[in-house]
């Protein structure tokens, strides 16, 4: 299911360029490609969380056992590539493009090979 706003997670004073509700490991998932515009402003972003990414008890990468799906599709897109350097919320794990429209194109572009990927293993598109 597609996703038109980032409200209310912490992401809501960034840009929302496109994403996804994603069901993973039982959760629901959000999958989307934002222009960060808060913070350090470091240009477009697809972060990959779950629900929305308030949950201050999960942390994606100590708890792998609890959400094999969220980190095997990881593990097959840039697995060296995300990452999560907040202190208080590690319930999402992201991959910084950067600024301009051809980063902008190559995160949209790692976003459609997820979704179609996910779509291919449910029988149908998302």
């Amino acid at each position: 299911m597609k996703i038109t706003t980032l409200e209310p997670s912490p992401n809501r004073r960034d840009r929302l360029i496109e994403g996804y509700c994603i069901p993973l490991d039982g959760q629901e998932f959000r999958l989307f490609v934002m222009e960060e515009r808060t913070g350090t402003k470091r240009g477009y972003i697809l972060k990959l969380m779950l629900g929305l990414g308030d949950d201050t008890s999960v942390d994606l990468q100590r708890h792998k056992s609890l959400y094999p799906q969220a980190i095997e599709l990881m593990k097959r897109h840039l697995p060296d590539a995300w990452v999560n350097k907040g202190k208080t919320r590690r319930c999402y794990r992201y991959i910084v493009f950067g600024h301009g429209e051809q980063n902008k194109n190559l995160a949209l572009t790692l976003l459609k090979t997820i979704i179609d990927e996910l779509g291919k293993k449910k029988g149908g598109a998302q």
